[in-house]
């Protein structure tokens, strides 16, 4: 590896080119391998910046677990590692910015997937609502114990802006699933005292689906089935399932206990 780094000094040095070592956190460290780097990068005038120590690493503001950088950086920590490095590179050496087309390419499914991993994120329920309405997704939702009672209006507006039709209010402990699809449009099943459920396909009809809801009287199970998989948290409230039709698999599947707070169970 020595010898390999060398090369690219000397290919550096007789391009003209600045080089910058890192040490991204979470690469194996200790005090041998900083010592090392820290006398190889002097004795060849070579910037070095080991954000393994402690104040490199709180200089970049990572909050864990949720932005974590040790072992392997999850999305978030990666973003806040990268413009850390992007910032010190555009004010200590001046690196202007630079489009790449590449990456304005795949800009809009970059930012898709992240979509998809915040959702997982949200812990409020309209704004989980308002979130999920997007035609990348199919949403399924079922319905178990008793899923009206704290429903706000401000989330029976939401619901609504989803496309769902079914007024809830004063269906309490009813059994209540739905669908809603790009492909298909919004199907809805209501019922007093016995199981609610819907079944069909998604994909054109390459992805097949079974739900169930059960309110206090009709059972002790709600289910979402995809493709014969369980997906389904089945606790009390109403349990949605995201799936996006584009990666063709479930990317968020939560509850929001309705009975009271609306809080989001994972």
């Amino acid at each position: 590896m020595q010898i390999y780094l060398d090369k690219i000094v000397e290919q550096c040095k007789a391009a003209d080119i600045l080089l910058v070592l890192v040490s991204l956190p979470g690469n194996p460290m200790s005090d041998a391998y900083h010592n090392t780097l820290t006398e190889y990068a002097q004795d060849h005038g070579i910037d070095y910046y080991n954000m393994c120590e402690t104040e490199l690493y709180n200089s970049i503001g990572a909050v864990l677990l949720r932005e974590n950088m040790i072992g392997h950086a999850n999305l978030w920590g990666a973003i806040k590692t990268s413009r850390y490095v992007g910032s010190l590179l555009a004010n200590k050496y001046q690196i202007g910015a630079v489009r790449d087309e590449q990456y304005e390419a795949t800009r809009e499914y970059y930012e898709h997937i992240i979509k998809n991993c915040e959702l997982a994120h949200i812990t409020d329920m309209s704004e989980y609502l308002q979130e999920i309405k997007d035609d990348h997704y199919t949403i399924f939702i079922a319905a178990k114990d008793e899923a009206t009672r704290g429903l706000s209006e401000e989330i029976k507006e939401n619901l609504k802006y989803l496309g769902l039709e079914t007024d809830l209010s004063g269906k309490y402990r009813w059994s209540y699933a739905a669908v809603i699809s790009p492909e298909n449009g919004v199907s809805e099943s209501l019922t007093e005292n016995d199981p609610a459920s819907l079944s069909g396909s998604i994909r054109n009809h390459n992805t097949f689906y079974i739900i169930t809801s059960c309110g206090w009287t009709a059972g002790t199970t709600s289910s979402i089935q995809i493709e014969g998989r369980e997906y389904c948290r089945n606790t009390r409230g109403l349990n949605f399932v995201i799936y996006d039709n584009d990666l063709m698999k479930v990317i968020d599947r939560v509850t929001f206990d309705t009975y009271e707070a609306c809080k989001a169970v994972r």
